[in-house]
């Protein structure tokens, strides 16, 4: 459980990981995991060594997000067929954001 303390803390660190506290699927939080990077835009750039999680691991923090705990976090099973980080906060701002066009407009244009 320690190992899933710290890499929860890692994971809600990283900025617009989780919009609207939607949690991305295992395939999406891997490819971010990967990269070991992640540019917020505001400053908030974070690096590491690539890495990924496997499924009991991802279980277990979607587990403890959903709890209640660290708010209303919730995970979305229409939205994670996605593996590209792009694509799926495109789908979440759609679906949860009525579109919020000038932020869709500007995840585009960022990539």
């Amino acid at each position: 459980m320690e190992v899933t303390s710290k890499l929860l803390d890692f994971l809600l660190d990283l900025p617009y990981l989780f919009p609207s506290e939607c949690i991305p699927p295992l395939s999406v939080l891997n490819s971010i995991l990967m990269k070991g990077e992640f540019v917020s835009g505001m400053g908030e750039d974070l690096e590491w060594k690539p890495f990924l999680i496997g499924q009991n691991e991802y279980e277990e923090i979607v587990e403890i997000l959903t709890s209640g705990v660290h708010g209303t976090y919730f995970s979305d099973n229409e939205l994670s067929k996605n593996e590209d980080y792009e694509t799926w906060l495109i789908e979440v701002y759609s679906k949860y954001f009525n579109g919020a066009r000038e932020v869709i407009d500007r995840i585009k244009y960022q990539e």
